[in-house]
């Protein structure tokens, strides 16, 4: 990694986690970082992470500014490379942030979420298809955007392909961990979410994510009915 993808990656880090923990009601996260509009997957997460702080943070016209010139950036990526299944998947995010932080968009006839997903899947498709070697990161992508179509259980299929090929593979493991903790009826189930994050957290000790998730479904987990009645059997 060079010193901005370093960056970048601790700023996704710190803002994952500072959502998850709900710390935007307490501090202040320092959303001052400059992201440069570059066509790389870790721009586009930092530039949505941005904008959902800020619209966090009550700052709607600094928020829609960054998801406004995301939108142009993904826009002109996906025209350089329609084939950039990376860029289709969070083109579909852009397009949601407006009508989920109520923004208005200035562009009509704008495809769903779903078609985007749909657009990234069939590319990732035919990558698997023609090459004999799997490729994790078509893999982890296509488990990434099953999750945005809400398929679960075939985006975990495809986190634990990705996994088989790179053990190392970190975001696999965390989402598979996140995808996990819908359904945790008894400790075993628990414990495989665990499992999950505990290995994120080897892969990479010093980011926050899988701790702060590793807290939030073991306290969910003893508050929930279930964890009561696997007392008793």
């Amino acid at each position: 990694m060079n010193q901005t993808e370093i960056e970048l990656d601790l700023f996704i880090d710190q803002a994952l986690s500072y959502t998850l923990s709900n710390e935007y009601q307490r501090q202040t996260l320092d959303v001052s970082l400059e992201i440069n509009l570059s066509p790389s997957n870790s721009s586009y997460e930092a530039l949505i992470l941005k904008a959902t702080i800020l619209n966090l943070q009550n700052k709607h016209v600094e928020s829609k500014l960054v998801i406004d010139n995301t939108f142009k950036l993904i826009d002109s990526i996906i025209k350089l490379n329609p084939n950039n299944y990376v860029a289709h998947m969070y083109y579909g995010l852009v397009i949601e942030l407006y009508d989920l932080f109520e923004y208005e968009c200035d562009h009509d006839n704008l495809p769903s979420i779903l078609d985007c997903c749909g657009e990234s899947l069939d590319i990732i498709y035919q990558i698997l298809n023609d090459s004999e070697d799997k490729d994790a990161d078509a893999l982890f992508y296509a488990g990434q955007n099953h999750v945005y179509i809400g398929m679960f259980s075939q985006a975990k299929k495809f986190f634990d392909s990705c996994i088989d090929i790179d053990p190392h593979y970190y975001k696999a493991w965390l989402n598979k961990g996140v995808i996990l903790s819908m359904n945790i009826f008894t400790p075993s189930d628990l414990i495989e979410v665990l499992n999950c994050y505990d290995k994120a957290n080897e892969i990479f000790p010093d980011k926050l994510e899988p701790k702060i998730r590793r807290e939030i479904v073991i306290e969910t987990f003893e508050e929930s009915p279930f964890s009561q009645m696997a007392k008793f059997r």
